[in-house]
């Protein structure tokens, strides 16, 4: 009962607790800082735009909004870069925030898959020749492996990211972004656990 458990036994319950607590909010409160304050060299969101984006593209809207804003209060350059892009291919290139939101602005969810070996290319077309730190690496992945090529794709952006910092977003909103080391994305991919194996639609 309360009255015979020892204060010793009672003090380590609650820091059990608050760690606890605290271990579920990390995802969510800190990575934002992490990623804006982790280098000198910019911000890159590789923004799966696809149709597994489509149903909450709103709350993708909002969390690259605040993104650019974390990079902005840091004076850092962005890069955005959809993986679903229509015949125009895809292109990136290295802007002030305030040019980044107009081009966050005019992305829209496409009614097919992405090419994320296209955006890779265009990832590091654009930040070829940049004299500054590899920079942040910021994946909105739309919860799909479509056509198995996560892990290449991320291994991509380990290679271009050098010892930059990639942070792996596998969820609408941002609720479960993390700021995880290269060993640690390669264990996730390695697990399967990003592997839904969702069907994509059927386009007439």
């Amino acid at each position: 009962t309360a009255e015979t458990t020892p204060w010793w036994l009672t003090l380590i319950r609650l820091l059990a607790a608050a760690l606890l607590i605290f271990a579920l909010a990390d995802p969510i409160l800190n990575p934002r800082d992490e990623l804006a304050a982790a280098n000198s060299g910019p911000v890159a969101l590789i923004v799966d735009n696809s149709w597994g984006s489509a149903a909450h593209w709103d709350d993708r809207v909002k969390l690259i909004d605040r993104l650019i804003t974390d990079a902005e209060s840091k004076g850092k350059p962005v890069i955005i870069v959809p993986t679903a892009q229509t015949a125009g291919g895809t292109q990136a290139k290295i802007e002030a925030p305030t040019a980044a939101r107009s081009t966050a602005a005019a992305l829209q969810p496409q009614p097919f898959g992405p090419d994320r070996g296209a955006a890779l290319k265009a990832l590091q077309t654009a930040m070829s020749g940049l004299r500054a730190d590899p920079g942040t690496f910021v994946w909105l992945h739309d919860g799909i492996d479509h056509k198995n090529e996560a892990r290449s794709f991320v291994e991509g952006l380990m290679q271009l990211a050098d010892k930059g910092l990639v942070t792996f977003v596998d969820s609408a909103d941002g609720s479960a972004m993390r700021s995880w080391s290269v060993d640690d994305i390669t264990e996730y991919l390695r697990s399967g656990r990003n592997a839904r194996g969702q069907a994509g639609p059927t386009m007439s």
